[in-house]
């Protein structure tokens, strides 16, 4: 039992760093991260989670927005004139990503968790020259972070048309209550274990932290 309680310490001090850190990818768009789970395709499956101001639409609107390449599903839009889209993720995750399409210097995202928040702007993803249809201005943005992190809001900002995205998706982990009800079981049946000691040998268990 005390084996267990030590476990769950660690374990409540490894879901909730000082200072979480980001790593930032990209890949090609439309291919989902087979670790994640899309919880917003177009705003229709948001699930009313996606709020402030967008358009949302099937095919490039001339002058307003561009759709993703290969992309004929409902799509998100962020014009100037909208300034912000907000989605409510709230929840313990170890990655998000999403299709971003044609990447302008003047698209951002604002990454808000429970402990500090971040901002990529199209700038950071050169070449950001909007471009309709290469691979280095639409691609499947991902941010990683270093250790599970409850994240409660994505802000995708634009101050002129437009921020195109789609397919929001993330990779969620277990509450650390939900952990700590986990091991306890597991404390449990090695409980039950410990009975058959004098006919089997204790094994080694090696517990590493990535």
């Amino acid at each position: 039992m005390k084996k267990s309680l030590l476990a769950v310490t660690a374990l409540g001090l490894s879901v909730a760093p000082a200072n979480a850190a980001l790593v930032i990818s990209q890949n090609a768009i439309g291919v989902i991260n087979p670790n994640e789970t899309v919880i917003c395709d177009g705003v229709t499956d948001c699930g009313g989670a996606l709020t402030g101001n967008f358009i949302n639409f099937f095919s490039s609107v001339p002058g307003q927005a561009a759709a993703l390449p290969g992309n004929n599903s409902s799509q998100i839009a962020v014009r100037g004139s909208d300034r912000a889209a907000i989605l409510a993720v709230d929840s313990l995750v170890s990655s998000f990503s999403f299709d971003w399409g044609s990447v302008d210097t003047y698209n951002s995202i604002n990454i808000l968790t429970s402990t500090g928040n971040f901002t990529v702007s199209g700038s950071d993803l050169p070449p950001a020259n909007g471009d309709q249809s290469s691979f280095g201005t639409n691609f499947r943005f991902t941010a990683q972070f270093d250790a599970p992190t409850f994240l409660e809001d994505i802000e995708f900002v634009s101050t002129r048309n437009s921020f195109e995205f789609d397919n929001v998706s993330i990779a969620a982990v277990p509450e650390p209550a939900t952990w700590a009800f986990m091991i306890f079981g597991f404390g449990a049946i090695g409980g039950a274990l410990r009975s058959n000691k004098r006919r089997h040998k204790k094994a080694n268990v090696k517990v590493s932290y990535a």
